[in-house]
This record gives C-alpha cells, structure tokens and sequence, in this order.
C-alpha cells in the first residue's frame, strides 16, 4: 500500500515538472513576442516583394530540319559513303553552340543595328515588374527608358556579349527526327523570339554559302577535267589508229579482241578511280583552305600521324581493295556481284573506324572555350575525304597493275593482219 502511495506520488511530481516546462515556454514567447512579430513581419515582406519583382525569364524556340546530305556536293558526283545521320545531327548540334556562330550572330545585330535597342548589349532597360523604386523614378520624372552607352565596344566587352548569348541559348535534338531545336532565353518576351530567328538564320545563311562555295569548287575542278579527259581520248584514239596504220593491224582474233575488250573495260574503271581520287583531293584541298594556319597544322599532324590503329586500318583497307580487284578478275564478277557487296561492306566497316579513331584524336584535349571547336565539322569532313582519299588510291593503284598486265600480255600477241 505504501508502496503504491509513493508511484502515485511519484507520478505527479511528474506531471507538475511538465506542467512547469510548458508554463516556462509560454512565459519565454510572450517575453519575445515583439521580436518574434517583427521577425515574422519581414521575413512575409520580403518573400512578398521578391515574388512580385523578380525578373520573369521569357523562353523563345524555333526549330531547323538537318537534311542529309544537304552540304556535301560530292553526293552528286560521287557517294563516298558519309557520316550517319546521328552523328550529323550531333555536328549540327556543335556547329550550332560554336563560338564562331555565335560570334557572327553578334556581328550581324552590329552591322544592321540591332544592338542599339538590345537588353544583351545593354542598350535597351528591361524595367521590372512592380518595382517601388521605378515608380518612384517614373513619378519624379527621372526614369531611365534606355541605357545610353557607346557604340564602340572593346574586344573584351564583344566576348562578354557573345558569351552571354552562348549561356542564354539552348540547342537539342528531336528524338526519331532529324530536327534541331534552338531555344534562346531572355528577360524581354520580344527579344527572345528575335535572337531565336536571328541564330537560325544566320545558321542557315552559314550553312548554304559554306554548300554553295564547296560545290562551286568541285564543278569548276569537274569541267577542267572534262576538257582534259576529252583531249586525252583524241589523243589515244589518232595513237591507235597512227599504230594500225604503221602495223598493218586490220583485225584481231578472239582471244585478243576479248583480251582488247577487258583491257578497255578495267582501264575504264581505273580512270574512274583516278577522277574520284582527283575529286576528293580537291574538296580536301577546299576544306582545308578554311581553316586557320594553326588549324591546318593540327590536320596536317593528325594526317601524317603514326598512329599503330591509324596505319593498321589504312593498311587493312588497302589489302581488301587489292583482294577485291584481283578476285573480280579470277573469278569474273563485277561491282554488283554479291562478293563485291562484301567486299564494299568490310571496306566500309574499315572506313567507319578509320573516321571514328581519326576524329577522336582531333577531339582529344579539346574544351568548351577550344576556338578550334568551331571548326568541327569542316574537320569532320576533312576526315572523311582523307580516308577516301587514301582508298581511292589504293583501288586505283591495284587496277593500275591490272591495266599494266593487260596492256603487256595484249603487246605480246603476235602481228595479227588480215
């Protein structure tokens, strides 16, 4: 019983210590309650003029389609087999968040004026939303509608712009679609949407005269080629006949005119190598004229380098276009056979990993701010007509031996007169 007494006791000591703590909490909050107020009072304040004056960032989008193949004019001479349509998109996307883009669309807002009423060049005052202190200007008379500052700028201020511009735009792909999406951010609705199309066009602009240059290029070299070609066949053609004539050859039995019809069909084919070989020389010569001196250094070491997978693969290639030509001959199939086919597969397949390791040594080491990095895709392309540079001259090389046995076993022949 006593010992029952005691719990009970015991318990409400308890109670009354708990009793004594929240009495104690409540005495300690009516002593601050004037601080906690104005505590509480700024902190809803200060949320309050935040919420209504910050600065809403306005997002415009457009979008460009990359057409396959829409640059590369040697489709329309020759199908050199180019980069797929991911890794296309991929350099577009590069192209697009380049410096040197960028750097144009800067020049062009310059050059048109633009940039005098601008809020990224600072000369246009994006007033904020319900901001006391602009009402108050605006109720005094001393507002300021626009930023006056000086036309010139220094070439630290031109990177800073540019800069900015490269922060504020966003580049993404479409998935399943070959489409490009450009986003520019800004704190004025209008500007948005206008540097939005104004990246696009100079995009697009960029795009068309870089095509148009190229193609002029290879036209022109293609011409100069048929006048030489056309003077190079009445050469041959006046040499046959002067030999006929000195030979008394009237006509050739079968075995000859079939070796004769053999040997004009693969020097036919050799002198179509040698013209692609010829079209990929210039276009790489083109290509390269638009890069810098230290640009052309790096490919020209990139090119030349000793790589061990780099000369493995062009040795590769190599072989498998001599195994090519001399197993069309033995076994007397031609380019559409299913052999062939397999042949140009395993070629390809030897190109594509020439290409990726080429292009990996280019994009090793490079960063964001690289100023080479702006000229990926000229070498990216560069890349890829040096490896058909390279196969184009083994292939003309092996049918150049073909052609030479050919034209020996055909002078072996006896006299042949009627």
């Amino acid at each position: 019983m006593s010992k029952s007494r005691n719990e009970v006791k015991m318990g409400n000591n308890q109670f009354h210590d708990n009793e004594i703590d929240i009495k104690e909490i409540s005495r300690i909050i009516r002593s601050h309650l004037g601080s906690i107020g104005i505590i509480f009072s700024l902190v809803v304040a200060l949320t309050i003029y935040t919420t209504l004056t910050t600065q809403p960032v306005h997002e415009a989008t457009t979008v460009v389609m990359i057409k396959e193949s829409r640059t590369n004019p040697s489709s329309f001479v020759f199908d050199f087999g180019m980069t797929s349509s991911k890794q296309q998109l991929q350099n577009e996307i590069e192209v697009l968040k380049s410096y040197n883009l960028h750097d144009k669309v800067v020049q062009s807002l310059i050059e048109d004026g633009s940039s005098k009423q601008l809020a990224l060049f600072g000369t246009r005052y994006v007033r904020k939303r319900f901001r006391l202190l602009d009402y108050f200007l605006e109720w005094i008379r001393q507002a300021p509608d626009n930023l006056v500052l000086s036309e010139e700028h220094n070439n630290a201020t031109h990177v800073k712009i540019i800069s900015s511009l490269r922060e504020s735009t966003k580049v993404t792909d479409t998935r399943g679609a070959d489409v490009l999406k450009i986003a520019v951010s800004s704190t004025d609705s209008s500007e948005a949407i206008f540097l939005a199309n104004r990246i696009s066009t100079i995009y697009r602009n960029l795009d068309l005269a870089g095509g148009q240059g190229e193609l002029h290029f290879v036209l022109t070299f293609l011409d100069s080629q048929i006048v030489q070609y056309e003077q190079r066949l009445g050469s041959v053609e006046n040499k046959l006949k002067q030999f006929q004539s000195d030979y008394q050859i009237y006509s050739l039995d079968g075995s000859a005119e079939l070796l004769l019809q053999d040997l004009t069909d693969y020097e036919s084919i050799y002198f179509t190598n040698i013209a692609e070989l010829e079209v990929a020389q210039q276009r790489v010569k083109y290509l390269k004229s638009q890069l810098s001196d230290s640009e052309q250094a790096l490919m020209e070491e990139i090119t030349n380098t000793n790589n061990p997978m780099i000369v493995a693969l062009r040795g590769k290639i190599a072989e498998l276009e001599a195994q090519k030509v001399q197993q069309m001959v033995d076994e007397g199939w031609n380019e559409q056979a299913l052999q062939a086919r397999d042949f140009n597969r395993r070629i390809a397949e030897m190109k594509d990993k020439l290409t990726t390791i080429t292009e990996s040594l280019i994009l090793s080491g490079w960063s964001e701010e690289d100023p080479f990095a702006a000229s990926q895709e000229i070498f990216n392309k560069i890349v890829e007509q040096e490896v058909e540079v390279h196969a184009a001259s083994s292939r003309a090389e092996e049918y150049k031996k073909l052609v030479d046995q050919m034209t020996a076993r055909l002078t072996d022949l006896p006299s042949q007169t009627l």
